[in-house]
């Protein structure tokens, strides 16, 4: 006799693959076939799973159809179960889920609007920050500023596409009544914000997304601002001064 461990696993593998034929056995008929009754256990977490994915991924929704992401769905569910006891991870491979499956076709910039929606999603997920204390970077020595490591906001982040995904975003919001033609081949930089309980989005230019992405992945502020220098005209003492006022730039150490 299995292990309840082991009926837990061959239960979850039966439900996300659809094949019973491990488990069938070791369930009670109880006046239903043990079929029957793993299908509607089945169908629940199909639906559940795309009810999920539906509200992290309105706009890839409408760009695909209702159909097509219905099954597109259930093909990603098969290809990658929930491993949280939360809903809201679920959707965290999707992005990467249509790269492959659009790779090198004309729908590829879905996999970059996805990425754009699942950080949006990430964003009302995040911590919240104090905002940095300005008498502590004020006595920060003059020549010390080269080696400081700021700390970006952790409901901050950054989506760079080859695409114009924040018109693409915005074209397909429910309040939304534009039907110009858009030109994928139009390259944009997001940076997506919390504000209150609602994500707020706007473009960046090179330099100053190459400096915020360099700072949120921990380097210091002499190599963030050469590295946003080689992108394009930056005053770092102007951005760094509107980022923290922002409150996008939290601490440093």
């Amino acid at each position: 006799m299995p292990s309840l461990r082991e009926l837990q696993q061959a239960f979850g593998q039966a439900i996300a693959a659809g094949d019973f034929s491990t488990i069938a056995p070791h369930v009670l008929a109880n006046g239903l076939d043990p079929a029957a009754r793993l299908r509607i256990y089945r169908n629940n977490h199909r639906e559940t799973g795309l009810a999920a994915l539906r509200s992290t991924y309105p706009v890839i929704e409408r760009l695909v159809g209702h159909e097509y992401f219905r099954q597109a769905a259930f093909d990603y569910l098969a290809a990658y179960p929930s491993r949280s006891g939360s809903l809201d991870f679920l959707g965290q491979d999707w992005p990467s889920f249509l790269a492959r499956r659009f790779e090198g076709d004309r729908y590829s910039y879905l996999a970059d609007v996805a990425q754009l929606e699942w950080c949006c999603h990430e964003v009302l997920m995040a911590g919240d920050h104090q905002p940095l204390d300005l008498e502590r970077l004020r006595s920060i020595p003059a020549d010390r500023y080269p080696g400081l490591i700021f700390l970006v906001h952790p409901a901050v982040r950054l989506v760079g596409s080859r695409y114009p995904v924040l018109r693409i975003w915005r074209a397909n919001q429910p309040e939304s009544d534009a039907s110009e033609r858009i030109d994928l081949d139009a390259p944009e930089r997001v940076l997506l914000t919390r504000a209150g309980n609602r994500v707020e989005l706007r473009l960046l230019d090179a330099a100053e997304f190459e400096f915020l992405a360099c700072t949120q992945r921990g380097e210091s502020f002499e190599r963030c601002v050469a590295s946003a220098a080689r992108h394009g005209e930056f005053d770092a003492a102007t951005v760094l001064q509107r980022l923290v006022a922002a409150r996008l730039i939290v601490d440093f150490g």
